[in-house]
């Protein structure tokens, strides 16, 4: 609801729709006015909150989740991994 208001934010959200609906038959007209629905932030929510509390299993691969750059452009957190080089993640500062 929010991207409405937020250049930036609605520009994320109206990509992220435009390459699911590629694929469809659909015109952009068709569709653009569901993107601010209740039932579409309620889906967007519930896959972020997956994405979020998502667990790595001993042995298995590890979660390759969306990480937003500061140019607001998107990548997945297994690009910046190196061979011989641990990856090390922090989730803010200690004080």
């Amino acid at each position: 609801m929010f991207g409405r208001y937020i250049p930036a934010m609605d520009r994320n959200i109206m990509q992220d729709f435009r390459e699911i609906m590629l694929e469809s038959h659909l015109e952009e007209n068709d569709w653009k006015d569901t993107v601010y629905t209740f039932v579409h932030l309620k889906a967007m929510i519930s896959a972020r909150l997956y994405e979020v509390f998502r667990e790595a299993d001993l042995y298995q691969d590890a979660p390759n989740g969306d990480v937003i750059k500061p140019d607001l452009s998107k990548t997945r957190l297994l690009e910046y991994q190196k061979k011989d080089r641990p990856l090390v993640l922090n989730f803010g500062s200690c004080t």
